[in-house]
């Protein structure tokens, strides 16, 4: 049946059939012709519109003026539905015939009657007949869509944007119209499908501006409706809130997406925007909108920065897919259709990325322009305001990060441009006015406002090519200071985290900020607050200290009223210390204490200097001596690495001798403290400790008074220590099963076995130190000095790549320790050279016979007192027999013996001579320091004597602490704090060590070569094996000398970057540099000459040529560092890339970078997988630097490197401490990265794990040979 009876069919009025069956025969028979009549049609297209749609439709036959508007036949509400539906089927079979389409659409009456019937079907048919219009959603679709215009109306081709609106007025009234639970499916799929022609009205090129506005009204109507239908209360139609639920999102974001597409720029397109912008505002509370608004608007940021800043796509953030929920329809068993929800995506990205510039950026201000408005009637959401200025600070991070992202690119691919974050007053000029009118809500409910702060923060702490406007500068320094005082500390832990660097940006009248930051971060220090709160508070104060040295004296401008301790510098950098010292005590986070370190080493750098408080440095140091033995590794790591600054700086010998007696004598007690309470279980990271304190010792006792060291309380704690070291690991090695002369380096042991070995020689090491109390071992020049000189290399030949034996060359073994070698002088035959190679090094004397044994001989028993005060010989030699008693010694026998040989040239040794009342070393010494007169002052004897030299019983460190705080009650009267004189200096060189006359101190030198022969001690007990010289052992002493050297051999690159200068070809091929960057290279270290030096020289080739003539050098007695100049290597005209200086640099793991650039310099400009640590300076306009310090999380092991120092990211620094503190900091960095690696061995414990290799593989020939005789007793049995 086509028809129910319920519904009545009839033809009013009418000569037509009467009754209801009548009626609908005939219907279905005019039906049937216009179907199956092909040549009648045209007859019967007319009798339809003039006789049966003006029954069936007669109110839209009136408007059409098909029928008398004032007849009242036919339907006057609208077509019974199953009559619509047969009208509506056969008119669609009439227009998908080509024919039969030009003639029932041939005038613009006849389409606009088929759409009036068509507006019937979307408008009163039930959803239960909602599936007979898919035909009728193809049939539009295919005309928008259509390629061939053939199948579309030529009546519709002529006016097509009218229809246009024609067909969206017709389709969307399915979105009016109440629904019916049972159908609800059915409704939400046609739903679905008409959004799809709305989404198909994209795909039309030259679109008018009025279909446009058209479908963006009516998207809006929709969406409107929908949420007043969302809302309905009423609990009858629960139908409609579901469906309004399911149908929201889907046509938010295609709303969305249709203005993104399709919105032109032009002036009377903006008040459809506004209306735009009102619809989001007035819905911005439901999440949808919000999200889509939220993605929209970054994606829209991120086509802006790949397309006018053109950083590259794949080094952005994701594009944010715009989602919703969409409920697909499927038939299935019971009834006609099911729902299932799945989650559907519109990608933005591909359509962005192909639009104008001038469009995309046109959008972009629109999307951002919904925000900037207030909130319409939900401006009190304080929830929705903080949400959407999270959008806003998101937005404002993606801009900042343009500069800051690092651009990879594949090998063999054209790197692209740099690019930059637009300019900071761009920036204040889009945002700052929203993010100050949000500071300005006191409402303790809103929660965006440590959002708010935190973008500004991010805006002005930024270095920008031009200087930011003042005026935006004081809106900034107004919200800050409301912020850091503000009750919610929330927003004041905001605020520091992002700014707590704000002052080495040099940022106009930013020190008005000074006291504000000081409050906040002492208050954190003093009384907690998380780790990460807490570090940027101690990073904050650190970054002042040179800035506060450098005004001292000067009072800070306040506009809030603050404490008298905040209004000076002097009272900020007292601040600055006291919170340190507190927070020492307190802190437990490893990088809170480890830059907490380096800010008071800073301190204490800047005090030294400049003649400081005395009572403030000695609190510093008692405030780190005790963090030498922190349970965190990479903390005492640190402490170890201030002390070695100190004493690399030369800052030891300024601290007050107690100070300095007090950290020599606590490290030796820390270290015999921690093999008293050690157990097999102590991880191995707490040995490499014990390790790093001894070196620690070796640098100090190479740079504290010769005083000092004689003192008795300091020497028994000194040798004590080593001792100690030594015992343990022969305890260790006797129970190990290890021979006295293996080492376990080179056989198979337990780690602690090894470790404790490299502890041993690093004592062996201090103890080598310590055995030459004049400081002369090695001598301040080090390597550099000593290895300089002439070696067995430059006399003996080679023939097919292959050293050949010298016959004049010996080698010999002591005391399977050190490696001489005695050959002849080069250029003076009387001469002869000797050389010997220990662990520490590599020591050159060259010495001639200047008198014979005719010349005097002792013959007479020289009868000498010991002094009480100099050690007797037995305490420091267990082997010793001798039973005579020093009380029967005449007290001035010595000297009067001394007067009767002063005529004596040399003295030598007789057997009559008892040696056990004569101490030969001090004749040693008298007739040295006659010869010698640089050594005069150490033969006195009351110089040079150490008192009851005895191991200690009780070095308790709080008995220490407890008697160094003694001393410093006593002195602290006495000391009166020095006025300082101008802050800053001109940074000064570094001073090269000078030889005597071409060579080194006479004096030292003899102490060296008695020392190394054994003659030092009173009865010798050295055995000496004579080596077989080959060529593997000329290779394997070549390789000593060259690869094994006794201290740290770092090679740090240097950079110069010019103005205007960003990529790496233009950084290398560039040979120009400014007087500052000339006047730092000085400070870092002395000029070597590249052709003539011997030491280390970092690599660099010695021909004067290839890698340029000279570069910084810079050693202590323990590390040697050499600078690789770019500026100073050669470049090739052709070479683009400039092999020869990456092939340096590209090595080097750390580089330090002098940029003169208007923006900051990308430390992955020169990219390497062995650089670790950058650090850039950047000249201020004042004699102040700001600093910045890069560094991987990673080492390549995969180990973290913890914080580094002295300096640290984002800080100031003067003129005077700049190159001194980089060079320090680079040469830790190299340390820090080394030391990760287990497998590193430090350089007196790799020289000593070769030579014991050598002495194992060349089998030494007894001492019994000829030529060992003859070189050390005559004939007569004189030596």
């Amino acid at each position: 049946k086509i028809h129910s009876s319920a519904e009545q069919f009839r033809f009013p009025k009418s000569n037509l059939p009467q009754t209801t069956e009548d009626s609908l025969k005939f219907l279905d028979l005019v039906c049937k012709m216009m179907i199956n009549t092909q040549e009648s049609f045209e007859f019967w297209w007319e009798f339809f519109k003039t006789r049966v749609a003006t029954i069936l439709y007669p109110i839209q036959c009136k408007k059409l003026k098909i029928m008398d508007v004032n007849s009242l036949i036919g339907f006057q509400k609208s077509c019974p539905f199953n009559i619509h539906l047969k009208v509506i089927s056969t008119l669609e079979t009439c227009i998908n015939d080509d024919k039969k389409r030009e003639i029932i659409c041939n005038t613009d009456i006849d389409m606009q009657l088929i759409f009036a019937i068509w507006k019937q079907s979307f408008s009163i048919l039930p959803p239960e007949y909602y599936h007979n219009l898919v035909s009728t959603i193809m049939l539009f679709k295919n005309w928008i869509n259509s390629n061939n215009e053939s199948k579309v109306p030529t009546v519709m081709r002529a006016k097509i944007d009218e229809y246009y609106k024609i067909i969206i007025d017709t389709i969307q009234q399915p979105f009016f119209i109440e629904g019916d639970e049972t159908f609800k499916d059915i409704h939400i799929k046609l739903s679905y499908d008409i959004l799809d022609i709305f989404t198909a009205f994209n795909e039309i090129e030259n679109l008018s501006e009025s279909t446009i506005i058209k479908i963006q009204d009516t998207y809006m109507g929709i969406y409107r409706n929908l949420m007043r239908l969302l809302n309905d209360q009423n609990p009858d139609k629960k139908y409609n809130v579901e469906y309004s639920k399911k149908m929201e999102r889907v046509v938010m974001r295609d709303m969305i997406m249709w203005w993104i597409k399709t919105s032109p720029i032009t002036d009377e397109f903006s008040e459809h925007w506004l209306k735009f912008k009102v619809l989001l505002q007035d819905f911005f509370h439901m999440t949808s909108v919000f999200a889509h608004w939220r993605n929209s608007f970054l994606n829209l940021t991120n086509a802006v920065i790949q397309i006018v800043y053109k950083l590259p796509r794949q080094f952005l953030k994701e594009y944010e897919p715009l989602r919703a929920d969409k409920y697909v329809l499927t038939k299935g068993k019971g009834k006609n259709y099911v729902t299932e929800k799945v989650k559907i995506t519109t990608d933005q990205d591909n359509f962005l990325l192909n639009i104008p510039e001038d469009h995309l950026l046109y959008l972009w201000h629109r999307f951002k322009w919904f925000f900037e408005a207030p909130l319409s009637k939900h401006q009190l959401d304080l929830t929705l305001y903080s949400q959407q200025l999270e959008v806003i600070g998101q937005v404002i991070d993606r801009f900042n990060a343009i500069s800051h992202t690092e651009v990879k690119v594949p090998k063999g691919h054209k790197l692209p441009p740099f690019v930059h974050s637009p300019e900071g007053n761009t920036l204040n000029e889009l945002f700052l006015k929203e993010l100050l009118a949000a500071t300005e809500i006191n409402d303790p409910n809103f929660i965006g406002s440590g959002t708010v702060y935190t973008s500004l923060c991010t805006i002005f702490c930024e270095k920008y090519t031009q200087p930011i406007n003042p005026t935006y500068l004081s809106c900034f320094y107004k919200a800050v200071t409301k912020g850091l005082n503000h009750i919610n500390s929330t927003i004041q832990y905001s605020i520091l985290l992002k700014s707590w660097s704000i002052f080495s940006f040099s940022h106009k009248g930013s020190y008005i900020l000074i006291p504000e930051y000081v409050k906040i971060c002492e208050y954190i220090i003093k009384n907690g607050a998380a780790d990460h709160i807490v570090m940027a508070a101690i990073k904050c104060l650190t970054s002042l200290i040179f800035i506060c040295f450098y005004n001292s004296g000067s009072a800070i401008p306040c506009v809030s009223s603050v404490d008298d301790r905040f209004k000076s510098f002097d009272g900020v950098l007292q601040i600055i210390v006291d919170s340190f010292l507190h927070a020492m005590r307190t802190l437990k986070f490893e990088g809170c204490l480890i830059r907490l370190s380096w800010g008071l080493y800073l301190y204490l750098h800047k005090s030294i200097n400049s003649n400081g408080d005395r009572e403030v440095q000695r609190k510093i140091i008692s405030g780190l001596i005790p963090m030498l033995t922190n349970p965190n590794d990479n903390v005492a790591n640190s402490i170890c690495d201030i002390f070695t600054t100190l004493s690399h700086m030369n800052q030891l010998e300024s601290l007050e001798p107690t100070v300095l007696e007090f950290v020599l004598k606590t490290s030796c007690v820390q270290i015999r403290k921690f093999y008293e309470e050690d157990s097999f279980g102590t991880p191995m990271s707490r040995w490499k400790i014990l390790h790093n304190i001894i070196y620690l010792l070796i640098d100090m006792v190479s740079n504290i008074p010769f005083e000092m060291l004689v003192k008795n309380d300091v020497a028994t704690s000194l040798f004590s220590m080593v001792e100690v070291t030594i015992n343990a690991y022969e305890n260790v090695r006797s129970h190990s099963g290890l021979s006295e002369n293996q080492s376990p380096l080179n056989v198979s042991t337990d780690d602690k076995t090894k470790e404790l070995h490299r502890i041993k020689i690093a004592g062996e090491a201090l103890l080598t130190f310590l055995t030459n109390i004049f400081r002369g071992y090695p001598s301040p020049g080090g390597a550099e000095v000593m290895s300089s000189n002439y070696t067995e290399f430059d006399i003996v030949e080679q023939e097919a790549g292959k050293y050949v034996h010298d016959p004049r060359i010996h080698h010999f073994i002591y005391n399977r320790y050190t490696i001489l070698t005695i050959l002849p002088s080069k250029n003076c035959p009387e001469s002869v050279v000797i050389i010997a190679r220990d662990m520490t090094g590599r020591y050159v004397w060259e010495s001639k016979l200047i008198s014979s044994p005719n010349d005097s001989t002792f013959r007479k028993k020289i009868p000498m007192k010991q002094d009480e005060n100099v050690l007797d010989d037995k305490q420091l030699d267990d082997d010793d027999t001798s039973t005579a008693d020093a009380s029967e010694v005449n007290v001035q026998s010595r000297g009067k013996a001394i007067q009767e040989y002063q005529k004596i040239s040399f003295p030598h040794y007789h057997p009559d001579i008892d040696t056990n009342q004569t101490d030969m070393v001090e004749l040693l010494q008298y007739f040295i320091s006659d010869m010698f007169p640089d050594a005069k002052e150490y033969a006195d004897e009351s110089k040079r004597s150490l008192k009851d030299l005895k191991l200690p019983y009780e070095n308790d460190l709080e008995q220490l602490q407890n008697q160094y705080n003694l001393e410093q009650s006593l002195l602290k009267d006495k000391h009166t704090k020095m006025e300082s004189g101008e802050a800053f200096h001109v940074a000064k060189q570094p001073t090269k060590p000078e030889l005597v006359d071409g060579r080194l101190p006479g004096f030292s030198s003899t102490r060296h070569f008695l020392y190394n022969l054994g003659l030092l001690s009173k009865k010798s007990q050295s055995k000496f094996f004579r080596l077989t010289s080959s060529p593997k052992l000329y290779r394997f002493l070549k390789h000593l000398d060259d690869k094994n050297k006794e201290r740290e051999a770092i090679k740090v690159g240097l950079i110069y970057v010019k103005n205007g200068h960003e990529s790496q070809k233009q950084i290398l091929c560039n040979n120009y540099t400014s007087n500052l960057f000339n006047q730092f290279c000085q400070g870092l270290g002395w000029e070597i000459d590249l052709v003539t030096h011997r030491g280390f020289n970092g690599g660099l080739d010695t021909n004067g040529v290839s890698t340029g003539a000279t570069a910084p050098y810079f050693s202590t007695p323990t590390t040697e560092l050499t600078f690789h100049v770019v500026t100073s290597m050669p470049t090739k005209e052709n070479d683009t890339v400039q092999v020869m200086k990456k092939r340096h640099v590209g090595n080097d793991i750390v580089h330090v970078v002098w940029s003169e650039h208007d923006t900051d310099y990308r430390p992955w400009t020169m990219p390497s997988q062995f650089n670790f640590v950058h650090i850039v300076i950047y000249p201020l306009s004042a004699p102040l630097y700001r600093v910045q310090v890069f560094q991987k999380p990673v080492y390549n092991n995969g180990v973290s490197i913890p914080e580094l120092g002295p300096l640290m990211h984002n800080m100031i620094v003067d003129h005077e401490s700049l190159a001194p503190l980089v060079r320090q900091t680079a040469i830790n960095a190299n340390k820090v990265c080394r030391y990760t690696v287990d497998a590193y061995l430090p350089p007196f414990t790799t020289r000593r794990k070769t030579i014991d290799e050598l002495i194992e593989k060349y089998n030494p020939v007894g001492p019994g040979d000829d030529f060992f005789s003859s070189l050390f007793i005559n004939q007569e049995g004189s030596m």
